[in-house]
C-alpha cells in the first residue's frame, strides 16, 4: 500500500523465507507495518534496521531469541506467537511497545515484562510458565 510516496504495509507470508536479509532489499525503509508470519525464521536480525515499523507480525515462525528488538524504538504491537521463544528477559525495556502476543512458544519463566512501560496487553497463554518474576507484574499485565 502505498500513500505519498511511503509503504504503509508490507507483506511476505508464508514464503518459507529463512532470514529477513533474505528481502531486506525488497521492503521499504520506510514501511510501518510488516507481516513475516508463517515462514522459517529462526532470528529477526536485520529488522532492526526498519526504523519507522510501529506494528510486526512474527507468528508461526522458528523465532528462539529477540535480541534485536532491544533497539526498535517505534514499535508498538509485535506478534510473536507460535514460535520457539524460551525467554524475553529485557528486551523490552525503554521500548514502546503497547501490545505483545507470545502465546504458544516454549516460555518458562515471564519476566522483564515489567521494563514495558507502555504496555498495555501481553498474551503469554499456552507457554510452559512455571515461574512469574514478581518484577514482572507491576503495570498490573496479565
Amino acid at each position: 500500500m502505498h500513500f505519498g510516496g511511503s509503504v504503509l504495509k508490507e507483506t511476505y507470508s508464508y514464503l518459507n523465507l529463512a532470514s529477513i536479509h533474505s528481502i531486506s532489499d525488497k521492503i521499504d525503509r520506510s514501511v510501518e507495518h510488516l507481516d513475516l508470519s508463517g515462514n522459517n525464521l529462526s532470528s529477526i536480525k536485520g529488522l532492526e534496521s526498519f526504523g519507522k515499523l510501529s506494528t510486526v507480525n512474527l507468528s508461526k515462525n522458528a523465532i528462539i531469541q529477540i535480541d534485536s528488538l532491544k533497539n526498535m524504538k517505534t514499535l508498538k504491537s509485535l506478534n510473536l506467537s507460535f514460535n520457539r521463544l524460551k525467554a524475553i528477559s529485557s528486551v523490552f525495556a525503554d521500548s514502546q511497545v503497547e501490545s505483545l502476543n507470545i502465546s504458544n512458544n516454549k516460555i518458562t519463566v515471564l519476566e522483564g515484562i515489567s521494563s514495558a512501560k507502555n504496555l498495555k496487553s501481553c498474551n503469554a497463554s499456552c507457554n510452559q510458565i512455571s515461574k512469574i518474576n514478581e518484577h514482572s507484574i507491576d503495570n498490573d499485565v496479565s
